[in-house]
């Protein structure tokens, strides 16, 4: 946004003949190209040639991670960790009261989240997936781990159906995850999706 005079002046506490397409204009960066005594040519059409940004594919998942953390209760499981997810998840289960465990293979990545660990965050190595499982009970399972063809996310999935009441799985769009294995797959159901974006997530509810 610029200065902080710039933000003040702009958004805190703009002229009173300031209009709401001016201010909008300015965060866009059109007034800034403009002389202050020229504004007027800072326009409706203007604001509508400004091209949507597009989303980090690896952030893809937050819109509907954030909405079922918030909605659900019980602690958290997380397979693979991110540098979207897992600070996010953290911060939530940390606040209310509950716990998150991560999983991964990558130990490079758990690493990068070791300041993370407390009495709410654990982060555990995985040395081989096939041999994965768990015996705990989660309000929310968030599937991003590893990638084709290491393995296929789906096994981990069917193995999660037991102990998970929300699974979110991510890249959804992608075939090599073996994902389409899911279609039928018995006390699991499809309750919303998001595939506005080039990674697709989905979100399923179990009936355990």
């Amino acid at each position: 946004l610029g200065s902080d005079d710039t933000y003040k002046r702009w958004v805190l506490d703009p002229p009173a003949d300031t209009t709401v397409i001016e201010v909008n204009c300015r965060l866009h960066g059109e007034l800034s190209q403009m002389n202050e005594e020229n504004t007027d040519e800072c326009n409706e059409s203007q604001l509508l040639d400004v091209a949507p940004v597009e989303m980090d594919q690896f952030a893809t998942h937050l819109r509907m991670l954030v909405k079922y953390l918030m909605l659900c209760d019980g602690d958290v499981i997380e397979l693979g960790s991110g540098n979207y997810s897992t600070p996010l998840i953290h911060e939530v289960v940390k606040a209310r009261g509950r716990k998150l465990d991560t999983y991964d293979s990558n130990e490079d990545w758990l690493d990068r989240f070791r300041n993370l660990e407390d009495e709410s965050t654990t982060l555990n190595y995985v040395s081989d997936w096939s041999a994965f499982s768990v015996s705990k009970q989660y309000g929310l399972a968030f599937i991003d781990h590893a990638d084709p063809p290491a393995h296929q996310r789906w096994i981990q999935v069917v193995g999660l159906i037991q102990f998970s009441s929300i699974i979110i799985i991510h890249d959804t769009e992608d075939d090599q995850y073996g994902y389409k294995n899911l279609e039928g797959i018995s006390g699991l159901e499809l309750i919303e999706e998001d595939v506005q974006h080039r990674a697709f997530t989905k979100v399923f509810r179990t009936h355990r």
